[in-house]
């Protein structure tokens, strides 16, 4: 992990709601929701060479990644691998949830800075960025659980996508996030409907995310 990349903040995450085509009939979010919680100074993100996709997007079962698809109105398998395709090829790191497991921006934010604070002090148990962000928005240690809870599934109806632009791709993040707007297009997918905060749940996963930490 590059030492300049270090001063990674929440300039460097941008967070989008998305949702299919046919199902857009919801008033969507902003176009591209980039955070402005004031956050602790994370250390940096992982490089492209570990995933960019978690289990869940990437590399889950092909018995249960082929159930992604049934009932939903987007194609799972093809977003995941298009996806993973483009954020390779472009240095970044892109994690999807489903929608209905996140409880404010504050919550993806505040998993992101947990997940580079565990690489950057070599407490990391997956060294893959985009794992970790998942196990401290779930609020689990196991892989498993974590995406069990907050991944992509078969009841999914919008998914919420964490962008982190690392430092050294900064300068290129304009053009990569109109790249992202074409992605996204071609896959069918539309601005989706706002991620609301619920104070509540919100204040349980941040505590949830604090004993994963503390139990690595």
């Amino acid at each position: 992990m590059a030492a300049e990349e270090s001063a990674i903040g929440v300039d460097n995450i941008v967070i989008r709601s998305l949702t299919s085509v046919s199902s857009s009939t919801i008033p969507p979010s902003p176009s591209s929701t980039e955070a402005t919680t004031t956050t602790p100074t994370p250390p940096p993100p992982t490089t492209s060479n570990s995933s960019p996709l978690s289990p869940a997007t990437s590399s889950s079962p092909p018995a249960s990644t082929s159930k992604l698809n049934e009932g939903l109105s987007f194609d799972i398998v093809r977003i995941i691998e298009e996806t993973r395709s483009f954020s390779e090829q472009h240095g970044i790191v892109i994690q999807y949830f489903d929608h209905a497991s996140i409880f404010g921006h504050k919550h993806i934010l505040s998993a992101v800075f947990h997940a580079l604070r565990a690489e950057e002090s070599g407490r990391s148990r997956t060294r893959d960025l985009s794992v970790d962000i998942a196990r401290f928005v779930a609020g689990e240690r196991q892989i498993h659980h974590a995406f069990v809870k907050v991944g992509l599934k078969k009841s999914t109806k919008h998914i919420v996508a964490a962008i982190i632009f690392p430092m050294n791709v900064m300068e290129g993040k304009e053009e990569i996030q109109q790249g992202l707007d074409d992605l996204f297009k071609n896959l069918g997918l539309v601005e989706g409907p706002a991620i609301q905060t619920d104070p509540e749940l919100l204040a349980d996963a941040l505590e949830r995310m604090s004993l994963v930490e503390l139990k690595l």
